[in-house]
C-alpha cells in the first residue's frame, strides 16, 4: 500500500474537521467585520460561502491524492473567490483586512497540496496571480502590489508544499517500518508454530509410545490384543492420528476401524 499523507494529518477525522471548522468560523467573523471595506456586501458574502464550502469539501474522506471530482471544485472556488473580492474592495491600495480572501484561498490550496495535489495547487495559485494582476490593471492600481501579494501567498504555499513532501517521506519510513515489523512477526509466528508442533509431537510420543516401548521391553509375553494395539499405535503415529483420541472422534474411529479390518 502506498504511503498516505492524508491518513497522517487526518483531515477527515473529527479533530481535523474541527480545526478547519474553527478556521472557517474565524474567517466568517473577519469577513463580516470587514464588510464596510467592500463596495457591496453581496460578493463578499458569496465569497465567504464559497470558502466555507471549499473547507467542507477538503474534509471529505479519501486517500491521497485527492479525487479530481473534489479537487477541481476547490480550484474553481479559489479562482472565483479571488475574482469576487478583487473588484469589490473599496480601497484596493490599502484594503486592510478586507482582503481576507487571500489568506483563505491560500489555505484551501495549502490543504489541497497536503492532500496530494501539489502541482494543481501551484497552478491554481498562478491563476490567482493572473486575476490579481488583471484586477490591478483594470482598477488603475500598481501591478507591483499584486505581484507582491502573489509572492506572499506563494511563500505560504511553498512552506505547505515542503511540509507535504516531508510528511510523504515520513509516511514512506513508517510504511517500511510496518512492513519489516510484519515480516518479523510472521517469522516469529512461524517459528513459534514449529516449536509448538515439535512439543506436541514429543508429548504425544511420550504419552503413547513410551508405554508401548516399556511393554515391549518387559519379560511377559505379548497377547494378540496387545499386538493389535501396537499395530494401531504404529499406524496412528505414522499418519499423525492420535491413537488416544476420544471414542466419539469420527475420523480417528474410522481410521482405527479400517486398520482392524485389514
Amino acid at each position: 500500500m502506498k504511503p498516505d499523507v492524508t491518513s497522517i494529518i487526518g483531515f477527515s477525522t473529527r479533530r481535523g474537521r474541527a480545526l478547519l471548522g474553527f478556521y472557517g468560523a474565524l474567517t466568517a467573523v473577519v469577513a463580516v467585520l470587514t464588510l464596510p471595506g467592500t463596495i457591496s456586501p453581496v460578493p463578499a458574502l458569496l465569497a465567504l460561502a464559497l470558502v466555507l464550502a471549499g473547507l467542507v469539501v477538503l474534509t471529505l474522506p479519501g486517500r491521497e491524492p485527492f479525487a479530481w471530482r473534489m479537487t477541481l471544485p476547490v480550484v474553481g472556488i479559489v479562482i472565483v473567490v479571488t475574482a469576487l473580492c478583487s473588484w469589490n474592495l473599496r480601497h484596493p491600495a490599502d484594503p486592510g483586512y478586507a482582503d481576507w480572501n487571500l489568506g483563505a484561498t491560500t489555505l484551501l490550496l495549502l490543504v489541497l497540496a497536503l492532500r496530494g495535489r501539489r502541482l494543481v495547487a501551484w497552478i491554481a495559485l498562478a491563476a490567482v496571480a493572473v486575476v490579481l494582476v488583471t484586477a490591478s490593471v483594470t482598477l488603475g492600481e500598481a501591478v507591483a502590489g499584486a505581484l507582491y501579494t502573489s509572492a506572499r501567498q506563494a511563500a505560504t504555499l511553498l512552506v505547505g508544499t515542503l511540509f507535504a513532501i516531508l510528511l510523504r517521506r515520513t509516511a514512506h519510513a513508517i510504511g517500511a517500518i510496518q512492513r519489516r515489523a510484519l515480516v518479523h512477526a510472521s517469522r516469529d509466528a512461524a517459528t513459534a508454530a514449529r516449536v509448538a508442533e515439535r512439543a506436541a509431537q514429543n508429548a504425544r510420543l511420550e504419552r503413547d509410545a513410551r508405554p508401548a516401548l516399556e511393554r515391549l521391553l518387559a519379560d511377559a509375553p505379548l497377547v494378540p490384543e496387545e499386538l493389535e494395539a501396537f499395530a494401531l499405535l504404529e499406524g496412528s503415529l505414522r499418519d499423525g492420528i492420535d491413537a488416544a483420541a476420544p471414542a466419539d472422534d469420527p475420523l480417528a474411529e474410522a481410521i482405527r476401524a479400517a486398520r482392524r479390518a485389514r
